[in-house]
């Protein structure tokens, strides 16, 4: 086994004869920082492995994502014992390309967070700023860490809001969040069905291409999932010019004015401003644009976010699924509400308990028509923002 020099520590690399070498090694590192909550039992030596696009990639999944092989707890106590029959159609994809599943990377619990701290399991730590404790950012933070730290090549996340954006950047690598409805969500539990979506965190460009490729299929187990006619037409877009001829001559590229908040620090928009200059230098036009609605959207992601993931969460009951408590002796078994609440109140943490709170509040019959229903309007005048500025129609 070679370790490979990269920042912040060695990259480990991985052989189909040294699976419980690379591991142990793993585990060691892995006690530092907290990004996986379960290691892969891994094989027996001259186990033969699928040849594919994506063989001897060692591949992590966070634990929102079912593997047949391993614990998918979503870093909550009411999903603490939870092993899924299935793999996820992301994680079926990946096996048969040939890559190495290593692990469960930790999260924030059911994926309500931005810094990896509401989690079953622990915080996780950043890579680079270990001695400070640094946050790694969430929800998909284990998955970024894990990346960061060299203890895999790519690792698998979820994004509702940023989840694997926020924690990509935190750590310093590649992060991809593709468009909704391109990667399969059979197989992942749900957080707010309209906003979720699977994405790759990679240690470059590259390995995180070669996994979207393999992921990038239509799923018919998903309803969400983008139809073959529609990928169809987003290939043959515009953009796919450019593309093909390496050349950005004639691409205008809008730049939101409504981005660039006074409060922005220079550290952010320095490099950006550097980016912007590059494509310009190759051929592009940068144009300003307006996307008036965007103050709004923060407030309406929350409302809309929340309601769905308080409708998700409500099979939680300890009697069908997740953890179960013995009520208190003396309490009426005979209401529903009585036996629930002690499984709910033990089982889940502070923050989904806030957002199950105010999704439930938001979807009352008092407060449906002023806060859930402003806010899908207010969604609608985003996207409508988005169609505007867009030269291609929206496929």
């Amino acid at each position: 086994m070679r370790v490979l020099p990269t920042k912040p520590w060695g990259r480990l690399r991985y052989t189909h004869t040294s699976t419980r070498t690379y591991a142990t090694l793993a585990e060691l590192r892995n006690a530092r920082i907290n990004a996986f909550v379960h290691f892969s039992n891994g094989s027996e030596p001259g186990q033969v492995f699928p040849d594919g696009p994506l063989s001897g990639m060692t591949i992590a999944v966070k634990d929102n994502i079912c593997t047949s092989d391993m614990p998918t707890t979503c870093s909550s106590l009411m999903l603490k014992d939870f092993s899924s029959p299935y793999d996820a159609t992301v994680v079926q994809l990946l096996r048969t390309a040939g890559a190495n599943i290593v692990g469960k990377t930790n999260c924030d619990e059911f994926g309500m967070g931005s810094l990896n701290q509401y989690s079953v399991h622990g915080p996780v730590i950043n890579p680079f700023g270990e001695s400070e404790s640094r946050s790694a950012g969430g929800s998909s933070g284990g998955s970024a860490a894990a990346v960061a730290a060299g203890l895999c090549d790519v690792a698998l996340g979820t994004d509702t809001g940023g989840s694997i954006r926020l924690p990509a950047s935190y750590c310093g690598v590649i992060g991809l969040k593709p468009s909704y409805g391109l990667l399969s969500r059979w197989g992942v539990v749900s957080f707010a069905d309209t906003l979720d979506c699977v994405g790759i965190i990679a240690k470059d460009i590259e390995s995180a291409e070669s996994v979207f490729d393999c992921l990038n299929i239509y799923d018919p187990r998903d309803p969400t999932a983008a139809t073959q006619e529609v990928r169809g037409r987003a290939l043959k877009s515009a953009l796919s010019d450019f593309l093909d001829t390496g050349s950005l001559s004639g691409l205008r590229i809008g730049i939101p004015s409504d981005y660039f908040p006074r409060e922005l620090h220079p550290s952010v928009v320095d490099p950006l401003r550097a980016l912007l200059a590059d494509l310009k230098a190759h051929g592009a036009s940068i144009v300003p644009v307006s996307l008036p609605s965007t103050p709004y959207a923060l407030s309406a992601y929350y409302v809309i976010a929340s309601a769905e993931a308080s409708s998700n969460l409500a099979r939680y009951d300890g009697i069908q699924y997740g953890l179960h408590v013995e009520t208190l002796p003396g309490s009426d078994k005979r209401k529903a509400a009585s036996v629930y609440s002690h499984s709910r109140s033990r089982g889940f943490g502070p923050e989904v308990k806030r957002r199950i709170l105010l999704g439930t509040y938001a979807l009352t019959a008092d407060a449906f028509d002023n806060y859930f229903l402003q806010a899908q309007r207010v969604r609608k005048l985003v996207r409508r923002d988005f169609d505007r500025v867009f030269r291609a129609p929206d496929v």
